[in-house]
């Protein structure tokens, strides 16, 4: 499918994050890839409780029952034939408290 996208990339400092995360103009995401559907699910909402401590300066208790409450989890890609899985965690920005 031919498409056009304006992708605007910037990277901020200081952020120590082991794995990229994106927005969108409703959501934050961050990915998980690994062998397995569960794997790569856990990755994820892992990814975005990290997220949330940073961003939020919460505890990982509260980044944990926070991400519980308003990730939503969806499939990127299957897989298979040496494939890896992919999974997003999404958090809505609705959510995050005025100016994150």
């Amino acid at each position: 499918i031919a498409a056009e996208i304006d992708l605007d990339l910037r990277l901020i400092s200081d952020q120590n994050l082991e794995w990229p995360w994106f927005e969108t103009a409703q959501e934050v995401m961050t990915v998980g890839v690994a062998d397995e559907l569960a794997a790569a699910l856990r990755l994820a909402v892992h990814a975005m409780e990290e997220l949330l401590v940073r961003r939020l300066s919460l505890s990982a208790t509260q980044a944990r029952m926070l991400s519980g409450a308003a990730v939503d989890v969806r499939l990127g890609q299957v897989g298979g034939y040496g494939v890896p899985v992919s999974a997003y965690a999404a958090f809505p920005k609705s959510a995050l408290p005025a100016g994150d």
